[in-house]
């Protein structure tokens, strides 16, 4: 009679116990989730490999900008990139062998109201930018100028968005080939009445992370 009395207690103890275990589980594989997130496995799938060797031209249409609107926007992917306030995408990501280190990478390119607090103008650079690839400490170690487009503009423009043909008098573009071992070839090409190119090589600093010119 008694033991009839336990059996509804036993079973809801049960339930409950199991409840526990499969919540446990289940915290368990959001916690493996959240973790892989930073790991490049699900980075990488979500936006276009970069191709070694790779020339910036394909990128930069006509000579045109790049129209970041044109690519997806992930505030949390792009933190560990770029942690400024301008308009920013990533363009492309890769994982690279650096000296004994695996590095996360990704090709940003940013439009700038004021490249550089310097008071140039706005302006839209291109970076390569990263961190070694470990999913518990993830650090942006890796930021360089590669490239872009910079506008010698008439008039007072502080705004990237305000940028027109009109206004667009002179401008130089900074194209480069990226390597597969991360030496790149530069193209400096400047358009308007006093027109140039120059041209330069540069070798991928392991120890310095940057880059020396040959």
């Amino acid at each position: 009679m008694h033991i009839k009395k336990f059996i509804p207690l036993l079973v809801l103890f049960s339930l409950v116990a199991c409840q526990k275990a499969e919540n446990k589980m289940l915290n368990s594989n959001l916690q493996k989730i959240s973790e892989s997130k930073v790991n490049s496995s699900l980075l990488i799938n979500e936006y276009k490999q970069i191709e070694l060797p790779l020339d910036l031209k394909t990128v930069l249409v006509n000579d045109k900008f790049i129209k970041l609107d044109e690519y997806l926007l992930n505030q949390k992917d792009l933190k560990r990139f770029y942690s400024g306030e301008d308009q920013a995408r990533i363009l492309m990501t890769s994982v690279k062998k650096i000296g004994s280190k695996e590095y996360l990478l990704g090709l940003i390119a940013v439009n700038f109201d004021n490249y550089e607090g310097s008071g140039s103008g706005p302006a839209q650079v291109v970076f390569l930018s990263g961190g070694e690839n470990n999913k518990n400490n993830y650090k942006n170690t890796l930021f360089l100028t590669m490239g872009g487009k910079f506008p010698i503009l008439e008039g007072e423009v502080v705004k990237f968005n305000n940028i027109n043909e009109f206004k667009l008098k002179k401008y130089c573009i900074q194209s480069f080939i990226l390597n597969n071992d991360l030496s790149k070839k530069e193209e400096i090409k400047c358009v308007g009445s006093d027109p140039s190119i120059e041209k330069k090589s540069f070798k991928f600093n392991i120890s310095q992370l940057g880059y020396d010119e040959l």
